[in-house]
């Protein structure tokens, strides 16, 4: 009997070791898909921050002027493989060959990264459809101006564009997840500033060029 009272306190023990040992590692091991998402947007950061310095060079040979298109980049400046996000070629493989495919039908480059029409905006504002221009903005914020973001860690616009992300799968619609922006001066960060279609904000370029 005595043996039989010892096993068995010393496999309750054991059970609450285990139980122990599994709270602590669900508190100290983050969740492996926060990991995947964290890694992904790490890697696009490290890809803005090669046509960051892309830019830099096009604009060394073109009188400080900013392409009006970010193809334009390629292949002079840039590979065109550094013209899609990491995480997009890896969610949705089929569907940006199908774009690059369509791309390629038009003689056109495409890219998941979005650069600000410079020109288009400022030409907007002088016919008077918009209030204020890219240059507008540039002047209020100087080197913190976004040029190129890439927001699909948080929804596809470049996959699903205008309506079509609204019908975009749930499985593509990561509200928490950060914005990546190349900034005029040269520096890359993340941001949380921004919204999505479904919330109905950042919709308009020029939103996005206030928010970011």
């Amino acid at each position: 009997m005595r043996t039989l009272k010892h096993a068995g306190a010393t496999a309750i023990e054991v059970m609450v070791v285990l139980v122990i040992i599994a709270a602590l590692a669900a508190m100290m091991i983050p969740d492996a898909k926060v990991i995947r998402q964290k890694s992904h947007v790490l890697a696009c950061q490290a890809q803005l921050n090669e046509i960051s310095v892309a830019l830099r060079s096009y604009r060394g040979e073109h009188q400080g002027r900013v392409p009006e298109k970010i193809g334009e980049l390629v292949p002079k400046y840039l590979d065109q493989k550094n013209l899609v996000c990491p995480f997009t070629q890896l969610i949705a493989p089929e569907r940006v060959r199908q774009r690059k495919m369509i791309a390629e039908k038009f003689k056109r480059t495409w890219s998941t990264y979005f650069l600000f029409p410079i020109r288009v905006l400022d030409g907007m504002k002088e016919k008077g459809r918009f209030e204020f221009g890219y240059s507008d903005v540039l002047k209020q914020r100087g080197e913190d101006t976004p040029l190129v973001y890439c927001r699909e860690h948080r929804e596809s616009y470049s996959l699903y564009p205008g309506y079509l992300a609204k019908k975009a799968k749930d499985a593509w619609y990561f509200p928490e997840a950060p914005i990546v922006v190349l900034r005029w001066g040269g520096k890359v960060d993340q941001t949380m500033k921004g919204g999505t279609i479904r919330d109905q904000t950042s919709m308009g370029t020029l939103q996005d060029l206030q928010d970011l």
